[in-house]
C-alpha cells in the first residue's frame, strides 16, 4: 500500500473512533499534563483535570503566568467531547514514540530538553486506565508534520489549552 493510501486510512480510522462513542470513558475524569523538564523544580507540571459532569481543576506551577489551582466548570459537553476524541486516538498512538524516536535516529533529528504531554482516563480511585504520553509533542510536530498522529494529538492539546483559557479568563480580574 502506498504512502497516500496509508495516511488516508489512517484519517478514516480517526474518524470511524471520533464518530462512534466511546464505551465507557464517559463516566471517567479525564487529565491532560504538561511536564517541563528543563525545570528542575518540584513545581513543574501543569495539570487539567475534568470530572464527568464537566467540573474542571487547574493546576499552574509557580513559573507560570497566573500560578496556582483553580476549580470551576467548563462549558458543557467538554468532557464528553474529549473523551470521545482521547478514545479515537488511544489505538492509533499506541506505539507512537517508539517509532518517532526510531524515525528520529533515522533521520539524524534530535530533540533536547524534552517536555512530556500526558493524556489520562482515571477511574474512580483516580488510577489509570489509558493513557498517551508524547515527550516533545510539539517539537516532534515540527520536526514530523506529515505524521497525522502528532498533529491529532496537538490539536488534542490545543482544545485542553482553550479550555484552561476560557476558564480562566472567567478567573482573573
Amino acid at each position: 500500500m502506498d504512502r497516500s493510501k496509508s495516511v488516508f486510512s489512517l484519517c478514516l480510522l480517526v474518524v470511524l473512533a471520533l464518530i462512534l462513542p466511546a464505551s465507557g470513558a464517559m463516566a471517567q475524569t479525564l487529565v491532560y499534563e504538561r511536564e517541563f523538564s528543563l525545570l528542575a523544580e518540584a513545581d513543574n507540571t501543569l495539570r487539567i483535570t475534568l470530572s464527568a459532569d464537566d467540573g474542571i481543576v487547574i493546576e499552574r506551577p509557580a513559573f507560570m503566568t497566573w500560578p496556582g489551582h483553580y476549580e470551576s466548570s467548563a462549558a458543557a459537553g467538554s468532557h464528553a467531547r474529549l473523551s470521545r476524541q482521547l478514545a479515537g486516538l488511544l489505538p492509533l498512538t499506541r506505539q507512537l514514540d517508539a517509532e518517532i524516536n526510531q524515525r528520529a535516529r533515522n533521520e539524524m533529528v534530535y530533540v533536547s530538553d524534552p517536555e512530556y504531554t500526558r493524556f489520562m482516563l482515571l477511574d474512580s480511585q483516580r488510577q489509570p486506565v489509558d493513557a498517551v504520553e508524547m515527550p516533545s509533542l510539539q517539537a516532534w510536530s515540527a520536526n514530523f508534520p506529515d505524521d497525522v498522529r502528532l498533529r491529532l494529538l496537538l490539536e488534542l492539546e490545543s482544545q485542553w489549552t482553550a479550555l484552561m483559557d476560557d476558564v480562566l479568563a472567567g478567573e482573573q480580574p
